[in-house]
């Protein structure tokens, strides 16, 4: 489940290899009917959106984030 989400969002937002999963849980958004992923670039700088050029980049950046959101459900609940 990790390595093949972790390619998917390297595909949909090619950045930084350690930035995919450094993704904050909030990290998906949409602005004007369009779907994209924000985050906060780990060297710095102002918060950077990549948007889904195609509905079916949208379905494998938001699939790839909703499995790695339930597989960190319990770690983020015991980190708390």
């Amino acid at each position: 489940v990790v390595v093949t989400s972790w390619f998917a969002l390297a595909m949909f937002a090619p950045e930084r290899v350690n930035e995919i999963p450094a993704l904050p849980v909030n990290c998906e958004t949409e602005m004007d009917g369009v779907y994209g992923i924000s985050w906060r670039p780990l060297k710095g700088g102002q918060t950077k959106t990549n948007f889904a050029v195609t509905d079916e980049w949208r379905e494998v950046a938001h699939e790839a984030i909703a499995r790695l959101k339930k597989l960190g459900e319990k770690p983020r609940r015991a980190a708390k």
